[in-house]
């Protein structure tokens, strides 16, 4: 049968063990497993980065920007709804709906993206079909004609009732 110890007394005996008590005799006194003991001094106390891991504090601290920066990531792939290998514009319609969310850097890293490609889609202005060019081209003749004539226009034969000089 498993005995549970409350975490106040678990606390306690991770601190009389800091403070110089040996594991068997915590075991004996608070009538718990040295197993248990040894297992919770483990999970508790803070050890020095170097001795356990063999690291420098620098590599220690690239090794948590790294984990923070792949945590991030993970957090982007789960709320995109599309993937690295689709369409450019799918992409840059999910990093537009995502860049309130997370840093464009990131979604521009995780989907694959060239930044500069995203911020000249986003600046630059919709190109224009050859009817909205022609549009644009032809009126202001229109609106010419059409003042020349003295707005009268025969709607059933479409013909200016008026002549005008071409």
């Amino acid at each position: 049968m498993m005995k549970i110890v409350a975490e106040d007394v678990i606390q306690r005996i991770v601190k009389e063990y800091t403070d110089g008590s040996a594991p068997a005799e915590l075991s004996r006194k608070y009538g718990v497993a040295k197993s248990s003991v040894y297992c919770w001094i483990n999970s508790r106390t803070e050890r020095e980065v170097e001795a356990v891991t063999h690291m420098s504090p620098r590599e220690f601290h690239l090794m948590q920007v790294e984990l923070k920066r792949l945590r991030a990531d993970s957090l982007i792939f789960y709320n995109c709804r599309c993937s690295r290998s689709a369409s450019i514009q799918e992409k840059y319609a999910e990093i537009d709906r995502l860049k309130n969310q997370f840093h464009i850097h990131a979604l521009c890293r995780v989907l694959d993206v060239r930044r500069s490609s995203f911020y000249h889609h986003q600046n630059r202005s919709p190109e224009k079909t050859q009817i909205e060019l022609d549009d644009e081209f032809f009126a202001p003749q229109i609106k010419s004609l059409f003042a020349q004539s003295k707005e009268r226009f025969d709607t059933v034969t479409g013909v200016q009732t008026c002549a005008l000089p071409i």
